[in-house]
């Protein structure tokens, strides 16, 4: 399969971390292959690197390890976009991480292994939709404050907030542009109260990794897959923005 020769010690995401996170996954990947797209010891620290690799990913897994040895991320069901500021997303996607961090003492290999799959999920509250956003300077998943929060600040005839400090300022999970730090705090996208790092709302990153899942069982199949979906998804995204006038010519000469 696409993981055989990615899998090893030195990778954020090990089988027991993988086969628990695969519970969690929308019904229809959830017997797909774990094909590793990005990798921060391999490919460089560049969100411009992490995101030219995933961009025809349509679900991916972000796996962070920090120099802690904690461990945490998110799934994440859109392909990643530059969109500057602006959020995107779909309501499968959740926030992970292990419930205790790399360096808890493990005396056998099952005690490793039962460290490994005891992992916390934080899914989709419907508070907001602001799931992912990604441009060259940062990459974060879950943030901003609840829609009915903007909502009564309208109603109200305010169109901006006042100078009191913002509580929902935070990222659920955010990394820079060199990979090399990132941030996390309470998320009301994804229900998370506090930071997914228990050591304060900013963290240090020792390796940082995507992966995607696919249904094929080698990487030459998994890529054709991959780009003939891209190509669909692309007609798609270039049929809505035609101009009516185009549309109907096109249906008149059907």
């Amino acid at each position: 399969s696409p993981t055989d020769e990615s899998v090893t010690g030195l990778h954020v995401m090990t089988p027991p971390l993988m086969d628990t996170i695969r519970q969690h996954l929308p019904y229809t990947i959830q017997e797909d292959n774990f094909w590793l797209k990005y990798s921060l010891a391999q490919d460089g620290a560049s969100i411009i690197s992490l995101l030219s690799n995933v961009r025809s990913s349509s679900h991916t897994i972000l796996a962070i390890e920090t120099t802690d040895g904690e461990v945490f991320g998110s799934f994440t069901s859109s392909p990643w976009r530059q969109m500057g500021s602006t959020y995107y997303g779909s309501c499968e996607s959740f926030l992970w991480r292990m419930a205790k961090t790399r360096r808890t003492s493990c005396k056998t290999i099952v005690d490793r292994a039962e460290l490994e799959s005891d992992i916390e999920i934080f899914k989709w509250t419907g508070e907001n939709r602001n799931i992912q956003m990604s441009n060259t300077k940062m990459l974060a998943v879950g943030g901003g404050e609840p829609d009915k929060v903007i909502e009564q600040r309208l109603l109200s005839g305010c169109t901006q907030r006042n100078n009191e400090k913002n509580e929902w300022a935070d990222f659920g999970l955010a990394l820079n542009s060199d990979l090399s730090s990132g941030s996390s705090g309470r998320c009301v996208t994804f229900g998370s109260t506090s930071g997914l790092s228990r050591n304060g709302n900013t963290f240090n990153v020792e390796n940082v990794e995507m992966w995607t899942l696919t249904p094929m069982s080698d990487v030459q199949q998994a890529e054709k897959l991959e780009l003939g979906r891209q190509f669909v998804f692309n007609t798609a995204v270039a049929a809505t923005k035609m101009e009516p006038t185009q549309k109907s010519k096109i249906a008149r000469s059907a």
